[in-house]
């Protein structure tokens, strides 16, 4: 289970937008390493992904339950088009642990 939303909805250009996401650790997974793959693209043009430890994005180990996190960062501003952002956790062994794609006009 994933949710996910932005405030303010929608995002104001030059101000801060906080995005929340809540999620669930199914019983039975314990996750201790990992990547985070975060990438977007802009009116269709994807730009280079960034690639990160997931450990250090989140703390480790992941067990078990629900989990509420945000992030908070300004909302660009003096441009105009589609921006689409696709967040990726994959376990150390590959497996993908969550994917959020998310598009906003702005």
């Amino acid at each position: 289970m994933i949710s996910q939303g932005f405030s303010p909805n929608p995002p104001v250009p030059g101000q801060d937008v906080t995005l929340w996401f809540y999620y669930e650790v199914p019983d039975g997974l314990t996750v201790v390493d990992g990547t985070a793959k975060y990438s977007f693209s802009f009116n269709g043009i994807p730009f280079s992904p960034t690639v990160d430890d997931l450990c250090t994005q989140v703390a480790c180990p992941i067990v078990p339950g629900i989990y509420n996190l945000s992030s908070t960062s300004e909302f660009p501003s003096g441009i105009s088009g589609k921006i689409v952002t696709t967040i990726q956790w994959y376990n150390g062994g590959g497996a993908l642990l969550l994917c959020s794609e998310w598009a906003e006009k702005i």
